[in-house]
């Protein structure tokens, strides 16, 4: 979207200004997501969801720096939108595998019997 608001500083301080709130608001939700797949195994998929992120950070200069030797500082716009879209679908697949995921059969408590005693 920045490209279309470039000639306006205003317009362009407000999208940098939604899209900060935006991406920094968007761990904690999929941090109670993971939990709430595993919640014993909190921990891990919390630590394994930060460290994708710095990964992901990491990424994006050498993934930048291709595309501006490929398709030019314009193209990053392109590109940036194409992985959102690839991430959003990657989302929604991995939505559906958890609804398809079997759910464990429900455990009934084991019903006790007490034996008369009798004296």
């Amino acid at each position: 979207m920045l490209p279309l608001v470039n000639g306006t500083y205003a317009a362009s301080l407000v999208l940098i200004g939604v899209f900060a709130v935006t991406a920094f608001s968007m761990s904690a939700p999929q941090q109670h997501r993971l939990i709430g797949l595993n919640p014993s195994l909190a921990a891990v998929l919390v630590s394994l969801h930060s460290s994708i992120l710095y990964l992901a950070i990491a990424l994006a200069g050498a993934l930048g720096g291709l595309g501006i030797s490929v398709g030019g500082s314009g193209s990053l716009g392109f590109i940036a939108a194409a992985l959102a879209v690839l991430a959003l679908l990657l989302s929604e697949l991995s939505h559906r595998l958890v609804l398809r995921r079997p759910t464990p059969a429900a455990t009934t408590p084991a019903t006790t019997t007490t034996a008369d005693a009798t004296d």
